[in-house]
């Protein structure tokens, strides 16, 4: 899905294209089909693209993040199909009368963020840094009230890098993102007092190991569900039960 960067280019290209057809140099163009004045327009528009494109990769390939004329040249060079010579570049803009004013102003893209507005009870303070951009680094709340006195305070913010666009936002405050290193167990560096400790967890090791083998001593052997007797203080199993019979029974006037 295009976006609004999308179609503002393709507007001014649009002008362009139609600028350069009308041109005297180009056939005077007066009318055009409106398919084929698009698919120019869209073939003008890839070519600058892949020549931005491949300038890129050369001025990456080179550790650099902003492209030169020497990797403009290399990318005419390397231009498929017909590589493009920069003699005739060259003989081009002096034959041809390229001083041709654009029919339209274009404004500046991106458009600048427009100015906070100053919220109730707060004075704002715009900077400029040299570069001509405006900056909300810093904005005073003015005469903060509370009870009978007044407080005045004011708020500073981390400004922007030279690196990053001026219509970014703020920074957050330093304090929401720095972290201090801090050992989540405090260190002994004592020696008696380290000693200590390791006699003191053995010990209550062997407290444990002792609890347990009293208590296993004291248990009494599993029977596994069988009832014992004691009998002059052994434990005994009771006789087993006879086998019930399968004889039918006999009525109790006959017993």
């Amino acid at each position: 899905m295009p976006t609004m960067s999308d179609k503002f280019a393709e507007q001014v290209l649009r002008i362009a294209v139609a600028q350069i057809c009308s041109n005297d140099q180009f056939g005077n163009f007066n009318s055009a089909e409106g398919h084929a004045f698009a698919t120019l327009v869209d073939v003008v528009g890839k070519y600058i693209e892949k020549i931005g494109r491949l300038c890129r990769r050369y001025a990456e390939h080179d550790g650099r993040t902003e492209s030169n004329m020497l990797d403009l040249l290399q990318t005419f060079e390397k231009m498929e199909p017909d590589r493009v010579d920069w003699r005739d570049l060259e003989r081009m803009c002096r034959e041809v009368p390229w001083q041709v004013p654009y029919t339209s102003g274009v404004p500046d893209f991106p458009v600048e963020k427009r100015k906070r507005r100053r919220q109730y009870g707060e004075d704002k303070e715009d900077t400029t840094t040299k570069q001509g951009k405006t900056e909300d680094d810093k904005f005073k709340v003015a005469k903060i009230t509370i009870g009978s006195e007044t407080i005045q305070e004011t708020e500073k913010k981390l400004e922007h890098p030279g690196y990053v666009p001026s219509h970014f936002p703020a920074f957050p405050e330093r304090y929401t993102y720095a972290n201090t290193k801090v050992d989540a167990k405090r260190r002994e560096n004592d020696p008696k007092l380290i000693l200590e400790r390791n006699l003191e967890a053995r010990r209550k090791v062997q407290t444990a190991l002792t609890r347990i083998h009293s208590t296993s001593a004291i248990k009494p052997p599993e029977t596994f569900g069988v009832i014992t007797e004691q009998v002059n203080g052994e434990q005994v199993a009771p006789p087993p039960s006879p086998p019930a019979s399968n004889a039918p029974k006999l009525p109790a006037a006959f017993k």
